[in-house]
């Protein structure tokens, strides 16, 4: 009798447990297809977000890009426009020096063109050395000019075939001048590196881009005005100036040889 149980009871328990898997296999399988249908909005949202961040950041480079090459262009066009004008300055000299062989000058009839052979750094205190000389008739003091109007220095030793060439720059040297043409003399006064350095009257009326001039019945021009400084109870305006030239460029100048 209890066996009979006993097998009645294994018979039910092997039901009940074929039962419970099978249950188990289609809640998985339902579960499932919910979970895919609950989520697949989310999927597919999180797909067009990625797409779309991938296109936007493919918009930014190609933007990068476009900038990039925008300025690459522009450094070209600015560098051939140097050229350009580097060229054109050239082409303007060359013409020049060609008018002006055999040395004299069309600008005037006492100026003679002449090389620059030593210069700033090389030589010292805004001197210059210039491949005329005795032998050419260049003379202690004979003015020097880098053109026609603007006067620079003067001929401060001579050689046979060569000479020394002392700026309004140099350090220490001190000319009488006006500015503007005012008709009132102040000291213009070397501070090297082509600069001058002019302690004016307060009164005097003075701007930037003025010119120092160098009095004469033919007035010359050896700086222009770049700065005023003063304070308001100072009696002096400190007044800074530069030369036409650049001291530790400049290749050819003139000499006013008097005959």
């Amino acid at each position: 009798m209890s066996n009979r149980l006993n097998k009645r009871t294994r018979v039910a328990a092997i039901s009940l447990i074929s039962l419970l898997f099978v249950l188990i296999i289609i809640s998985v399988a339902f579960g499932r297809n919910a979970l895919n249908n609950a989520f697949s909005p989310v999927l597919a949202l999180g797909a067009n977000v990625n797409q779309a961040s991938g296109d936007f950041l493919k918009k930014f480079q190609d933007k990068d890009e476009l900038i990039e090459k925008v300025a690459e262009l522009t450094f070209e066009n600015e560098k051939l426009a140097r050229e350009n004008r580097s060229k054109a300055l050239l082409a303007i000299e060359n013409e020049m020096l060609k008018e002006m062989l055999g040395r004299k000058s069309e600008s005037g009839d006492d100026l003679t063109i002449t090389r620059v052979i030593s210069r700033p750094p090389i030589t010292s205190f805004d001197t210059l050395i210039i491949d005329m000389g005795r032998e050419d008739g260049v003379e202690k003091g004979d003015a020097v000019l880098s053109s026609s109007s603007n006067e620079i220095g003067y001929i401060e030793k001579v050689l046979e075939s060569s000479a020394n060439v002392r700026l309004y720059s140099s350090p220490g040297e001190r000319t009488p001048v006006e500015i503007d043409g005012n008709g009132t003399l102040v000291v213009a006064e070397g501070t090297g590196g082509g600069s001058i350095a002019i302690q004016a009257p307060r009164f005097l009326d003075i701007e930037e881009g003025a010119l120092v001039t160098k009095p004469a019945l033919d007035s010359t021009v050896i700086a222009s005005i770049e700065s005023v400084e003063s304070g308001e109870t100072d009696a002096f305006q400190l007044v800074r100036g530069k030369l036409p030239i650049n001291v530790f460029e400049v290749s050819w100048v003139f000499v006013e040889i008097v005959e």
